[in-house]
């Protein structure tokens, strides 16, 4: 997990791998997971604006808006 918190590795991801999200999975549940974006048109401080919030197991969650995503 810590490794993309370094540009030039997820630079790297992007250039070599073509990847565009990584998906974290909880095998015991599939329902439960979340894709982290790695490449992205979106302006980010527009979009958090837009987020939309759920709240999941005691914890409030930010997602992007639909608009957003598509």
């Amino acid at each position: 997990m810590k490794d993309f918190a370094v540009p030039r590795l997820r630079e790297n991801w992007i250039k070599e791998k073509n990847m565009k999200a990584f998906t974290l999975y909880n095998p015991r549940n599939d329902a439960e997971h979340v894709d982290i974006i790695i490449d992205h048109p979106i302006d980010f401080q527009k979009a958090y604006k837009k987020r939309e919030q759920i709240k999941s197991g005691g914890m409030n969650i930010s997602l992007i808006s639909l608009t957003d995503l598509i």
